[in-house]
């Protein structure tokens, strides 16, 4: 909001960057680059899951 230099709500700047930088940083586990890699790693799974699948059949 104009006038104000803290979150009326929060009383939060919002000059942190992201990951490190950010006070609110511990252990890197909800990162944008981690979830990346979850997905990724969630869609090998489950195409192992289809192969597993068809040479059960």
């Amino acid at each position: 909001m104009k006038g104000w230099t803290v979150c009326r709500f929060h009383g939060a700047r919002g000059d942190h960057g992201p990951g490190k930088a950010n006070p609110a940083y511990r252990h890197g586990m909800r990162t944008r680059e981690w979830q990346e890699m979850r997905k990724v790693i969630n869609d090998l799974v489950g195409i192992e899951k289809e192969i597993e699948d068809l040479i059960s059949d």
